[in-house]
């Protein structure tokens, strides 16, 4: 069957070549019944190609777990918002600094002429004086440079503020997203009645009547809320999360995959964009736990040396990898560091293409092959 199964899809004339599963299923069921067994067989071969399990399109929009916050002032997260291309309407501006706290959904912002971290950081430090007594307990954000630099996260040691990044490119920090959403509509509809395109004169003013609107999920103005409606919010939060549970179909009954199995993770855009159309990663993880919450599976993940990787990912960011990968396929060499020794015992330390350092290894030269 694997003979078959490769002469069908590498050949790039054939109605299966360098398809998805569905027309390699398709092609071998024409002619025959194809049984459960065969059908598996298949895929499997399938999940052990790098050309299918690298390229596979991503599922971008899926259920996700909702927040769990406790109190006010747990989590604010934070996110730029671009404002680049009418920059000269309005000072030299060009970005929003946004920031909201994920319980009771009050929002700061300050305008910023550049997102070079010490600039970030001089807007988040005139939220804070804004903010008054208020300071989070964690700040999350996306994976920007400006908020990950050295300088930036020494102040919020300084501060006492824990800080984590949104691991998933594609939400990135989703309340502050969802905020910045809002915000661009309020501003080009102002542009329309203003006819012109100069915000920086009124987006204090769209921040407070944002803050001094009733928000949907909470049911409360965001200016309004103290630490004694706390447990109301919750409750409030929580129903809606359960409706929106309710209303999902087809929620899963069991887990996907399962512990042990091989996977790949969905890369971002900006990484797709850079890696020749590869929308997983290179690099080859395994599932080390299962978790079961709100109706969704997760999975926690360790690399091949068994270190566990932070955070957790949905089944629509994996794709299953078959083990032959591992037993039967060969591992890119991205460069050959340097070699040592001679004739058969020459070595070569390797960097495996899509591995981190700690994954270089000493090879004996004999064994590596081209493609």
């Amino acid at each position: 069957m694997e003979a078959k199964l490769k002469k069908q899809y590498f050949d790039p004339s054939h109605e299966a070549g360098f398809a998805g599963a569905r027309a390699l299923l398709k092609v071998n069921a024409k002619n025959r019944s194809l049984d459960e067994k065969s059908r598996e067989q298949n895929l499997h071969w399938l999940n052990a190609q790098d050309s299918y399990t690298l390229h596979k399109p991503i599922k971008r929009k899926f259920p996700r777990l909702r927040y769990d916050v406790s109190n006010i002032d747990d989590l604010w997260e934070c996110d730029l918002m671009q404002l680049t291309t009418i920059k000269e309407h309005n000072d030299g501006y060009c970005y929003l600094l946004i920031v909201v706290d994920v319980l009771s959904k009050y929002a700061w912002l300050e305008p910023l002429r550049d997102k070079t971290a010490s600039t970030v950081l001089r807007g988040f430090k005139e939220i804070l004086k804004k903010a008054g007594e208020r300071s989070p307990v964690y700040l999350q954000s996306d994976k920007g440079s400006e908020f990950r630099a050295d300088s930036f996260q020494k102040f919020l040691k300084e501060r006492d503020i824990k800080f984590r990044f949104a691991r998933n490119p594609d939400i990135k920090a989703c309340h502050a997203e969802r905020l910045i959403r809002t915000f661009r509509e309020s501003i080009w509809r102002y542009f329309t009645y203003s006819n012109s395109k100069r915000y920086i004169d009124v987006i204090q003013d769209i921040a407070s009547a944002y803050n001094n609107s009733v928000h949907s999920s909470t049911k409360m103005r965001p200016s309004d809320v103290t630490h004694d409606d706390v447990p109301v919010i919750r409750e409030n939060l929580l129903k809606r999360s359960n409706q929106q549970t309710s209303n999902r179909k087809n929620l899963p009954k069991k887990a996907k995959y399962a512990v042990g199995e091989h996977v790949r993770i969905s890369r971002s855009k900006a990484t797709f964009e850079r890696g020749y159309g590869k929308n997983f990663t290179e690099e080859i993880f395994r599932i080390k736990r299962i978790s079961h919450r709100q109706g969704l599976y997760t999975y926690i993940l360790e690399d091949l040396n068994a270190e566990e990787i932070d955070g957790f990912f949905y089944p629509e960011e994996i794709t299953r990898v078959s083990s032959e990968r591992l037993t039967k396929g060969q591992f890119k060499i991205e460069k050959v560091i340097r070699t040592r020794g001679r004739g058969p015992r020459k070595e070569a330390l390797i960097k495996w293409l899509g591995y981190p350092a700690s994954f270089n290894q000493w090879v004996k030269y004999s064994e590596l092959t081209s493609l």
